[in-house]
């Protein structure tokens, strides 16, 4: 199994050796330094610029444009127009609502392909302006948005934790041993997925299945408990 999108970064500050250099298995792992590569753009969205003018002529047809260093993203009148699109359109392409996701770059894997769509599909709505999707970077993988340290206001009200850190997907709630974090998921609930001495608590109603289980896997590969990264 590849490592999940956090990791896969060459871009990034930090390679996969130094992530997992310095989040080594076991408690010693530190959710400060998990997270300080999210504090960098998100590679597979970067420099970001407005084209219609330049993409949507009168063949294309598109109504709003934007393209970054890999891809490009035109939105159509509807769902219909954008697929008639991709299957005029050379090279890959991908289809979100009405939407045209148009790859540029021949390096991106068919995981970063799928990536960069769920990153569409998750950040924006059914047939919305592009521009507020390209407004400001996207900063760290987009699954773990906007990290910040919670300790002091999650490690309090009967969880006894060590260390919180909260992004805008999740809040992740580190514990001195893997039975005490067993013990706090399950109080907390379905929306809580325990991966050794750590609590994900899902916050985002948005995330769908396979993206909790993304963020899941991200944790256990950093962590060095899962033999398949």
């Amino acid at each position: 199994m590849r490592q999940p999108w956090r990791n896969l970064s060459v871009a990034g500050s930090l390679s996969i050796v130094a992530i997992l250099s310095a989040c080594s298995a076991g408690p010693s792992l530190d959710l400060e330094d998990y997270f300080s590569a999210d504090t960098e753009p998100w590679y597979l969205i970067t420099d970001a610029q407005e084209a219609t003018g330049e993409l949507c002529d009168e063949e294309t047809a598109c109504v709003q444009a934007y393209t970054t260093e890999h891809t490009d993203f035109l939105r159509f009148d509807s769902p219909e127009q954008a697929e008639e699109a991709a299957g005029n359109t050379a090279g890959d392409t991908r289809v979100s609502d009405s939407v045209l996701i148009r790859f540029s770059s021949s390096s991106l894997i068919e995981e970063e392909k799928d990536a960069v769509q769920e990153w569409l599909e998750h950040e924006s709505e059914p047939d919305a302006d592009l521009g507020p999707l390209f407004a400001d970077p996207t900063m760290g993988w987009y699954l773990e948005s906007n990290p910040r340290e919670t300790t002091a206001l999650l490690c309090a009200d009967g969880f006894d934790c060590d260390q919180a850190y909260s992004t805008d997907q999740a809040d992740y709630l580190m514990f001195e041993t893997p039975e005490e974090a067993a013990s706090a998921a399950s109080e907390v609930g379905a929306d809580a997925e325990h991966v050794n001495h750590f609590v994900i608590h899902f916050t985002d109603e948005r995330l769908t299945e396979s993206q909790r289980a993304a963020l899941s896997q991200a944790l256990r590969c950093a962590h060095g408990s899962d033999d398949s990264c």
